[in-house]
């Protein structure tokens, strides 16, 4: 057997923005007038916001989705807080915010996601979806008609685990049942190629986003994927 792993923003989806332009709507939304800019926000995050920003640590006491956005609305609340809103204010915003990320039109398949997925299905791979991303996102795979394809979903915030750590991808491997040609496809030179190959793993970059010092395959478009795959064999 022969197993594809995909991560899912920045590779099968565009997400521009998607949690700082959520918090811009949830601001403006309580206060019109308020001054705070996209950019602020965008300026604000700060090294460590979100779980994926210290992949090194063990997240399995968030994977609640409750608990996991709890721990999200306090990032929400200090960012606002640090481009200007009292701690009452940004209290009353940041549960608000959720809503606005799971929001459907958010998430944009790239135009050639579905051809791809169908064609590489036909040569015999078989799909994972291995992403750091929120607890809902099976939900929305579902929504963007896409779940059909993959045989499971992994999610970081289901399984207590970011990329690159060693962990998700061991537990990946072994959802897998230890396919004999795995291949990871993504989009982060560090958190998925560097994570796969650390873990065993084939990877070849698509869409790629920051300086890559790794001799991985490269693909502007999904649908290069294709004739590059196949040439593996299982």
């Amino acid at each position: 057997m022969k197993t594809l792993f995909w991560d899912f923003h920045g590779t099968l989806i565009r997400a521009e923005k998607l949690w700082s332009k959520s918090l811009y709507q949830a601001i403006k939304h309580c206060w019109p007038d308020c001054g705070i800019t996209l950019e602020q926000l965008s300026a604000n995050q700060h090294p460590g916001t979100f779980p994926w920003d210290d992949p090194e640590r063990d997240y399995r006491h968030l994977t609640d989705p409750d608990k996991w956005w709890q721990a999200m609305e306090q990032q929400f609340a200090a960012i606002s807080q640090r481009c200007g809103l009292s701690a009452a204010e940004a209290a009353q915003v940041a549960p608000t915010v959720r809503g606005r990320i799971l929001e459907p039109s958010n998430f944009h398949l790239y135009e050639d996601a579905i051809q791809t997925l169908e064609l590489l299905s036909n040569q015999g791979w078989h799909h994972i979806l291995l992403s750091n991303n929120f607890p809902e996102l099976p939900a929305l795979m579902d929504q963007l008609d896409i779940s059909h394809f993959f045989d499971q979903q992994i999610v970081s915030a289901l399984v207590g685990f970011e990329k690159p750590h060693p962990e998700i991808f061991a537990l990946a491997i072994e959802c897998a049942g230890h396919p004999e040609t795995c291949v990871m496809i993504g989009d982060n030179p560090h958190a998925d190629a560097w994570g796969a190959l650390q873990a065993g793993i084939d990877a070849i970059l698509v869409h790629p986003r920051g300086e890559i010092n790794l001799a991985v395959p490269v693909c502007q478009n999904l649908s290069d994927l294709v004739p590059l795959l196949q040439e593996y064999r299982s």
